[in-house]
């Protein structure tokens, strides 16, 4: 129980060592093995996390592990093997959604769109959660849209609507009349990308609900199957969102300011917060090396409190790292998008750093670990769903993300010496 309980605090390094001491006392407790499994998986020792639960299928072959050990194989990279141990578990449980949803988000992974987004439907139910239900109105399944009303709500965090949003355009063109249900932050850049829907900020619902009628409702996340169904479905289109001239304007004059000619913008880490850090963001020390590369400014892009990098760059580099607090991610994302529009490059992680550069069109290299969020499609060198971003991903077999760092300093330094990134990725 107290290994449980420092899992639930992610504190995987003690968690491992309670968990060792309660395999001592009794070494038939099978959920000590299976706890301890997937701490080694949480500290990213995946093939030590794999040899367990191999070892827990064989000596305790009813004891059900084959989510956690799925998920665990996911992790590493090796996503047709974890898809099996999937399918396997569908065969004895057919309605577990959660397995159900983990293979979808892998076929999805894999490029196999048409086997994957039925599974995706599940996102919700999956934890025993309800999609919201609007009264008077019914989910929409693809029915005739002329001269109805449909509203597409939003879900997920910023990233994922701003991902979402790219089928704004084709739910639009289909239906009488449209209404978006964003995050107030993204109110501006919706309203003016979007001027034929009505944009309705998050929190102002019930008011618009009880003026209005709706024929159907949507989530965002469930557009995709529509209109994203295979990849010949992507579009390399011009991007819907449309940002702030003004604001543009402003950042370039106040970019110019800036000792180097090249502004790359950064962002390192994604995703939870936890003990040792996560898959979706790379330790400072590691990407700290691009500033070797000379000739750049710096730009933040990170979001919450990173001053102990900044002064660590300033300390070991002798290099300033500029950051604007007047364009925060945790603010309008309206001043955010257009500083980050008016950037040469950005250099991110797995995060909504990367998928905000990719969705407004700036040129992007997107650092992803060996097994990323769906939306990084495997096989792919760069993005279907952002044409500009190229993707650099660790193999199977990487430890760390040096191989990363080596091909992203060589990206760089050949757009330096181009001086025109969009020739090499488009």
């Amino acid at each position: 129980m107290l290994g449980a309980i420092y899992i639930n605090l992610f504190l995987f390094e003690s968690a491992g060592k309670t968990l060792q001491q309660a395999i001592k006392l009794d070494p038939h407790d099978v959920t000590s093995y299976h706890l301890l499994a997937n701490v080694l998986s949480e500290r990213r020792q995946y093939k030590a996390a794999d040899t367990l639960f191999q070892e827990i299928s064989t000596r305790f072959p009813q004891h059900g592990i084959q989510l956690d050990w799925g998920r665990n194989l996911t992790l590493s990279g090796q996503i047709e093997d974890a898809n099996e141990v999937y399918k396997k578990l569908l065969i004895s449980e057919p309605n577990n959604l959660k397995a159900i949803y983990n293979l979808a988000q892998n076929q999805i992974l894999l490029g196999n769109f048409e086997a994957g987004w039925p599974g995706y439907e599940f996102r919700f139910a999956k934890d025993g959660n309800a999609e919201p239900v609007f009264q008077h109105s019914m989910r929409w399944q693809g029915e005739d849209l002329q001269g109805k009303s449909i509203l597409v709500w939003r879900e997920q965090g910023i990233g994922d609507e701003i991902q979402y949003s790219l089928c704004y355009p084709d739910i639009i063109a289909q239906a009488g009349k449209c209404f978006i249900l964003c995050n107030p932050r993204l109110y501006s850049l919706f309203e003016r990308s979007f001027p034929s829907a009505t944009i309705i900020k998050f929190g102002e619902l019930d008011i618009f609900l009880q003026e209005n009628t709706i024929d159907f409702h949507i989530g965002a996340g469930s557009l995709m199957g529509y209109f994203r169904p295979s990849k010949e479905s992507f579009k390399c289109e011009k991007n819907p969102l449309l940002l702030d001239n003004n604001m543009q304007n402003q950042w370039r004059h106040r970019l110019k300011q800036l000792p180097h000619p090249i502004n790359i913008g950064i962002s390192w880490e994604g995703g939870k917060k936890i003990e040792g850090g996560n898959d979706k963001s790379m330790p400072f020390d590691p990407f700290s090396s691009l500033f070797d590369i000379e000739g750049v400014n710096w730009i933040v892009l990170q979001h919450g409190n990173i001053q102990s990098a900044i002064q660590k760059a300033r300390q070991l580099k002798q290099l300033t790292l500029h950051q604007f607090e007047d364009a925060s991610p945790s603010g309008d994302i309206d001043p955010y998008a257009a500083l980050i529009n008016s950037l040469d490059l950005v250099v991110s992680t797995d995060s909504a750093v990367a998928n905000i550069a990719g969705a407004i069109g700036t040129p992007t290299l997107a650092l992803l670990s060996q097994s990323p969020s769906w939306t990084w499609t495997l096989g792919e060198t760069f993005s279907l769903w952002y044409p500009q971003t190229k993707q650099i991903r660790r193999g199977i077999t990487d430890n760390d993300w040096t191989r990363v760092i080596q091909s992203t300093q060589q990206e760089i330094r050949h757009f330096i010496t181009q001086g025109n990134i969009a020739s090499r990725f488009l």
